[in-house]
């Protein structure tokens, strides 16, 4: 393995230093049309306002006028666009309750998403018109009730939507839609369900979905692991592992459509590369402004990375958001990194890219000054934005 656990170490403690520098950066508007936005878009309407956060975005996989959102706030909810971000409407909900932070669209079946959140998978068949929550199978019994746990990851099998994984203290399979689960990774430290959000990322190889990986923290080593799977979560192994507990919301897998041996991780502040399946990793995070704690508290992170998002039409372009630190682009599979949107932009920056489009992308943060809630887009690759009123 190219990248050792002590190497690691010292990557989080000093890799990549403060700030991007502002080569390529790009303002965003303060309104539809103001400095910086792309006058060709069409206008991109205000969420409603009971959204506070975005957790993630989700795309149809026929109709690129639909776009989801995971939002928080007064009405945590689906957010749902027809027509390419012009308006945007609150999906009903049916069993909402505690908080969520996972959102798959399934890429086989238009309307059908699943829902992670901190009572079990919640699924819709019709575009979040009506929902069916989910638990047989999910978590094991609780001292309080055997139906709470908190599901924080999920992935779909992209050749059979039937197949989901799910991540919470362990890694559970259901092959049948979501209608059942069956754990197929429980961690030593989860064991017994006491940490309750432990698996905090999920990917499947596009192409290879036998193929999974999976983000892991083990509070009681001290460590963040990658896991990989290659006979469809019969078994596992350990693929490299990064001292420090990672909290949930910086910690990211994404996996290039094009080479599905080439994966992407974001643990903390340390960004990684592999190119051959998780044999060997490589750092990738110099030029992004993430910073690690004390020593001893590596991934203790005052800036990670939030998220991931691969152009699935372009090898090597990936999109980073950082928490505190806006948007960044790689063209090259992160060999340098140039912030493209939004250094003012802080807690949990979310860019998501459209698969079918993917010179679309969308984005969203909370300005520094005010913590107001801020959505944005580009339609030309991050070169110019149309941030929503």
């Amino acid at each position: 393995m190219l990248v050792a656990a002590a190497v690691v170490c010292g990557l989080l403690i000093g890799f990549g230093g403060h700030g991007g520098g502002t080569t390529g950066t790009t303002a965003l508007a303060a309104t539809r049309n103001g400095p910086g936005s792309n006058t060709n878009d069409q206008p991109l309407g205000a969420l409603p306002h009971s959204v506070r956060f975005v957790e993630g975005f989700a795309f149809d996989p026929r109709n690129p006028r639909i776009v989801y959102l995971l939002a928080g706030g007064p009405d945590n909810s689906v957010i749902k666009t027809t027509d390419g971000g012009a308006h945007w409407q609150l999906m009903p909900k049916s069993g909402w309750a505690g908080a969520y932070q996972a959102l798959a669209a399934d890429p086989r079946h238009p309307g059908t998403l699943y829902v992670g959140t901190g009572v079990g998978v919640l699924k819709t068949v019709d575009g979040g018109k009506t929902w069916r929550r989910s638990v047989r199978g999910l978590f094991v019994p609780h001292v309080i009730d055997r139906n709470i746990g908190w599901v924080a990851a999920l992935a779909i099998d992209p050749e059979n939507s039937n197949v989901v994984y799910a991540g919470s203290n362990r890694i559970s399979k259901s092959i049948d839609g979501g209608l059942s689960w069956k754990t197929v990774f429980s961690p030593q430290s989860t064991a017994g369900g006491l940490n309750p959000i432990s698996v905090s990322a999920l990917a499947v190889a596009p192409t290879h979905p036998e193929t999974i990986y999976a983000i892991h923290a083990n509070s009681k080593s001290g460590h963040t692991s990658i896991y990989t799977s290659t006979d469809s979560g019969t078994t596992w192994r350990t693929s490299i592992s990064v001292p420090g507990f990672v909290h949930g919301f910086v910690t990211d897998l994404a996996v290039d459509p094009q080479h599905p041996t080439t994966v992407y991780a974001a643990v903390g502040a340390t960004v990684l590369r592999t190119t051959d399946s998780g044999n060997s990793w490589l750092p990738i995070g110099r030029g992004l402004p993430v910073q690690a704690g004390a020593r001893g508290q590596g991934c203790h992170c005052r800036n990670g990375v939030t998220i991931l998002a691969i152009d699935p039409h372009r090898s090597g372009a990936v999109y980073a958001g950082v928490n505190q630190g806006g948007i960044y682009k790689t063209t090259n599979g992160g060999r340098s990194w140039r912030e493209v949107a939004a250094r003012s932009l802080y807690l949990r920056t979310i860019v998501g890219v459209d698969p079918q489009q993917p010179a679309t992308v969308y984005g969203f943060g909370q300005l520094e000054y005010d913590n107001s809630p801020h959505l944005f887009r580009t339609t030309n690759a991050g070169r110019t934005w149309t941030s929503a009123p």
